[in-house]
């Protein structure tokens, strides 16, 4: 066992190092991590800079250096609270609605859910899974997929950390869109992160002024089971609550050719990201580049 510990030190650091943070009291979990995120912003330069150049296309050009060094040392902050809060939802999976959430912004998304399943798609923001959490509390059936992490063993254990919330997870692979669309045609609820494309193999968009590309999946997953593709997030607010905010549903609705329906609804599906990340830029955790080169197609060109 000490020898597979060496060997696979990702796994390692994140499983006990979250065994470590439950231990601590939520608040000073959340301050020491927050802390954490503020040394590794000065430390892993090359993350910093990758963070600096999709900020700047989310912002705009026009941000001092000032303003942006300051908005992604909290993007680095955020991102760390993320963990604390992940850790320690863990304990609060029996609170109510109205002790983890600013509860009035759920009418909506209830109100859709309650008419039939759908597909909710979400950008790496804020605390998603606490959205899961609240599905389960309200007697929702949630899938999502885990996007593969360094290693076998540490897909499996955030695998399970996302089961103890309450979420179904299935693993992305070439049985997973037939799976999905078997739990949407039986009115379950599919879940997906989707602004950025993990495979490879996704559709071009405009985002935020700049081309890229997102997966396909949730735009075609609504397309061939017919339910509504509903953008969503779940923000960090108050020290103890989060704001989840559920913009209008993408209509399902076909105009043509499958690929031009995935892409069109892909674009529309951006364009909410866009509103959504917007709103709190420093939440949106992507530490990978999100366009070839952001610099050089600044937003508005």
């Amino acid at each position: 066992m000490v020898e597979h510990k060496v060997r696979d030190p990702a796994y390692f650091l994140y499983r006990y190092g979250a065994m470590t943070l439950r231990s601590v009291p939520r608040p000073l979990a959340r301050r020491l991590m927050t802390s954490i995120g503020v040394v590794a912003y000065f430390l892993f330069r090359k993350t910093r800079s990758v963070v600096e150049r999709n900020l700047r296309q989310v912002v705009g050009q026009d941000v001092s250096g000032t303003e942006l060094r300051s908005l992604v040392r909290r993007s680095f902050a955020s991102y760390a609270r993320y963990w604390s809060d992940l850790v320690h939802l863990i304990n609060r999976v029996g609170e109510t609605v109205d002790q983890l959430f600013d509860a009035k912004y759920l009418k909506g998304l209830d109100e859709q859910l309650a008419s039939g399943a759908a597909v909710l798609a979400l950008p790496h923001l804020g605390a998603w899974e606490l959205g899961g959490l609240w599905a389960h509390q309200q007697g929702y059936t949630v899938h999502t997929v885990a996007e593969p992490a360094s290693s076998l063993r540490l897909t499996e254990w955030f695998t399970e950390q996302r089961r103890e919330l309450g979420l179904t997870v299935h693993p992305l692979g070439a049985e997973t869109v037939p799976v999905l669309l078997d739990v949407l045609r039986r009115g379950g609820t599919v879940a997906l992160i989707a602004d950025r494309d993990v495979v490879g193999d996704g559709i071009e968009v405009t985002f935020f002024g700049a081309k890229t590309t997102m997966p396909g999946g949730p735009a075609l997953l609504a397309l061939r089971s017919g339910k509504p593709l509903i953008p969503c997030a779940v923000y960090h607010n108050s020290d103890d609550q989060h704001l989840p905010i559920v913009l209008p549903a993408i209509s399902p609705h076909r105009d043509g050719h499958l690929r031009d329906d995935i892409a069109r609804m892909t674009q529309d599906l951006a364009y909410a990201f866009e509103k959504i990340i917007a709103r709190a830029p420093e939440q949106w955790h992507v530490f990978q580049p999100r366009w070839q080169d952001a610099s050089e197609s600044a937003r508005g060109k």
